[in-house]
């Protein structure tokens, strides 16, 4: 069996199709099922599943969220085209695209999927493990607001909510480097936002998972508790129940001020056919009114960090550390570790396809805006798609395909010709 650290969704023994036949068979059996389950749902999702929702999730980030600042979606994925469609105008308004680099490598396509072009990308380096450098990207918004205020498109005074540039960004337990934005540059990224137009896409898919300490305080947050009533909100958190329930679900929410969510919400898509994920989150919804969901998360917290520390970390600090490998960031939660290898990450898989060693990584360089040569010596490896030991034996794997490109490279330098200097010669 193939050993695929590449992958990046969590392991079937921990997807509870026990918690989801007994939450379905209390959703078709409640009073008025047909009508709340099967029927159209509300736009924003029915009343009674978002007030459980912000019941649950307030429990959950410890710090209050209100029902009304939310809105149900089919997933992060689709929320992130959606809120792309309505928000930006490619092309014309929203002139620029900036992510957090490295980052999430198949939101590139959504990006380009919608209208926008690479050229529009502008990767936003990360600073240590405290998340991206707001310094840099307060520079590039400097330069290319003063550049499109004389050459951009006037923007339609009427559509006040299309933003002039939008950051796509994983604040907490980041994908793929484990980073955490602090919280100084929380408060400054909300402030940039309002002063740039810039909307601020936050994928807050890992907060939940978080293992050690408390789960940081949400970009959202900053951004819906501003003093000025009449400030334009800029941040949209896109959550899902993909990594703390399972992906097939297809259900997810996002948090946004009120002008945000009844803008999403009034879409045509969502008066047209109601609420997009309204049968699954109907099923969750039994699974927040009887607590099960927070049990689950409890069983999920403790399973993956003891993949993650026990399963990967402290076995490459044994066998790949002395090889030359490191981890610039310890991470604490989410699902990847973010690893420093002495070879380009092709090579290292170049070896593994030669000499049959059955595991696989995800190269850095996908997961990077300017793919620049040292991009190639960081792979991703997943913590959520294997057992502890099978992880192990992982490790153990890519050990044997680095003690062999260690041979590659003594008997490359061995077998080196020799030189003699002149004056060697001359003696």
């Amino acid at each position: 069996m193939i050993i695929n650290f590449m992958n990046g969704q969590p392991s079937t023994d921990i997807l509870p199709i026990k918690l989801f036949a007994q939450a379905a068979q209390k959703a078709f059996s409640a009073p008025n099922a047909a009508n709340n389950v099967l029927q159209y749902g509300d736009e924003l999702g029915h009343p009674a599943f978002l007030r459980n929702l912000a019941q649950f999730l307030s429990t959950e980030y410890g710090s209050y969220v209100s029902s009304k600042h939310l809105c149900a979606t089919s997933g992060a994925s689709l929320s992130v085209q959606h809120l792309l469609s309505l928000l930006t105008r490619p092309q014309t308004v929203t002139r620029h695209v900036y992510f957090q680099d490295p980052t999430y490598f198949l939101v590139f396509d959504i990006f380009l999927n919608v209208g926008y072009s690479r050229d529009q990308f502008v990767g936003i380096a990360e600073e240590n493990d405290s998340g991206i450098n707001i310094t840099i990207l307060e520079d590039y918004l400097i330069k290319h607001h003063v550049r499109d205020n004389i050459s951009a498109t006037s923007q339609d005074e009427s559509d006040t909510m299309v933003f002039n540039s939008v950051l796509y960004c994983v604040p907490t337990h980041a994908n793929p480097s484990g980073s955490i934005l602090s919280d100084k540059k929380r408060k400054k990224l909300v402030q940039l936002g309002r002063k740039y137009n810039m909307l601020i896409i936050c994928d807050d898919v890992y907060d939940i998972l978080t293992f050690e300490g408390k789960i940081p305080k949400r970009l959202v947050a900053y951004d819906l508790e501003s003093p000025d009533n009449n400030a334009k909100h800029v941040v949209v958190s896109n959550g899902s129940f993909s990594k703390i329930l399972a992906p097939g679900s297809r259900t997810g929410w996002i948090e946004a001020g009120e002008t945000i969510i009844q803008q999403v919400g009034a879409c045509g898509s969502f008066i047209s056919g109601g609420s997009p994920s309204n049968l699954s989150s109907q099923i969750i919804n039994e699974m927040l009114v009887d607590n099960t969901l927070h049990q689950h998360i409890d069983y999920l917290r403790i399973t993956h960090a003891d993949r993650l520390y026990q399963g990967l970390y402290e076995p490459i600090q044994r066998e790949l550390v002395p090889l030359g490998c490191s981890i610039d960031i310890r991470p604490k939660g989410g699902y990847f570790l973010w690893l420093r290898v002495p070879i380009p990450g092709n090579q290292l898989m170049s070896i593994t396809r030669r000499h049959n060693i059955d595991v696989a990584v995800g190269l850095g360089t996908l997961f990077t805006v300017t793919k620049n040569n040292g991009d190639d010596y960081f792979v991703r490896l997943s913590f959520a798609h294997y057992d502890t030991k099978t992880l192990q034996l992982g490790v153990a794997r890519l050990k044997q395909a680095l003690l062999i490109g260690q041979s590659f490279k003594r008997k490359a330098f061995d077998s080196r010709p020799s030189i003699v200097s002149k004056t060697c010669m001359s003696d």
